[in-house]
């Protein structure tokens, strides 16, 4: 049954891998940053479409398409409602001057490789059973414990340490 599980847990997270890879996400090139006054420019990724349109780190968003923003979540759901290569609106304030600027959105970078982490927890009922022990803290920087779904590692950890071939 835990083969099984495995399997199936393997197979999901190909799955996974392959749709992150054709699946593209509109993005302006900007880290926007939560304040009280709304969302505000915290990073720009050089040569973005934020960048070519002259928006600075700082710059307040006051609206996109004529549609308040308020907050770096809003931000999201307004490119995702423009979608991919679409030109959009920003409405923003620098230094107390508001001004707008044609956006076009991009897809955003994919990272040149994908870490898988795995997080550790204390001990489930099934660990307590086989008399397995997870510690609440461990890291998953060995090659093979990368690729183990996250269920489980603390297993596999618990194993190996008590086997004494992983020392911390």
């Amino acid at each position: 049954m835990l083969a099984l599980a495995t399997l199936a847990a393997m197979i999901f997270a190909w799955l996974n891998f392959v749709q992150r890879e054709t699946f593209d996400t509109p993005d302006d090139g900007v880290a926007w940053l939560d304040t009280a006054n709304g969302a505000q420019a915290w990073k720009l990724a050089p040569n973005s479409p934020a960048a070519r349109a002259g928006i600075r780190p700082g710059d307040l968003l006051i609206s996109i398409n004529n549609v308040p923003v308020t907050s770096q979540v809003q931000v999201t759901r307004r490119l995702w409602h423009a979608g991919l290569w679409n030109q959009v609106r920003y409405k923003l304030a620098r230094n107390g001057q508001e001004f707008e600027t044609p956006v076009v959105t991009a897809p955003a970078e994919k990272p040149a490789s994908i870490e898988l982490r795995s997080v550790c927890r204390p001990p489930l009922p099934l660990h307590r059973a086989f008399h397995f022990r997870a510690p609440l803290e461990c890291s998953a920087r060995h090659t093979f414990l990368r690729f183990l779904p996250g269920f489980l590692h603390p297993v596999f950890f618990s194993i190996q340490r008590q086997a004494g071939r992983l020392r911390l």
